[in-house]
């Protein structure tokens, strides 16, 4: 999944939960969860391109243009929001970031990370097919922002 799916979904279930840690954790685990759902992610071969830069600041931005309106205009508990929505971005941080995943995934806990991490995306849409992966996480953000709009706040 890209940055907005993660950080909205989590930020939605942690608002849901009402407790930092409690959010934190669950964001985590449902980071898992989305990535076997079949997505798209910015992937060049490993190579961090201009591409994938592009591709990762447009998501970026637009997943937090979106949790700044869910905050600013309708959150309950905004340190639960942030807590669930940064749960849910810490598997990528550990495992994908480029200044030192080479250095986590040679790690001895890092490697079996990795190995657990990778065994979760199931179906991993690329470039060929990114339209029908970008659409499965669009619905999972809608899905996430009218549960939260009608059931949470």
């Amino acid at each position: 999944m890209l940055i907005a799916a993660h950080s909205i979904v989590g930020g939605v279930v942690g608002e849901a939960i009402g407790h930092p840690i409690a959010a934190l954790l669950l964001g985590f685990i449902l980071h898992f969860v989305l990535d076997a759902i079949p997505h798209f992610d910015t992937t060049d071969g490993g190579k961090l391109t201009k591409r994938q830069l592009i591709f990762i600041g447009v998501d970026g931005s637009l997943g937090l243009v979106i949790i700044i309106y869910l905050l600013l205009g309708h959150s309950i508990d905004p340190v639960s929001f942030i807590a669930g929505s940064f749960g849910s971005l810490i598997p990528d941080l550990l495992d994908n970031v480029k200044f030192w995943e080479k250095k986590f995934r040679v790690s001895k806990y890092g490697s079996k990370f990795h190995a657990f991490h990778g065994s979760m995306e199931i179906i991993r849409l690329g470039w060929k097919h990114w339209k029908l992966g970008v659409f499965t996480q669009v619905l999972v953000v809608l899905i996430s922002i009218v549960i939260y709009l009608k059931f949470i706040v």
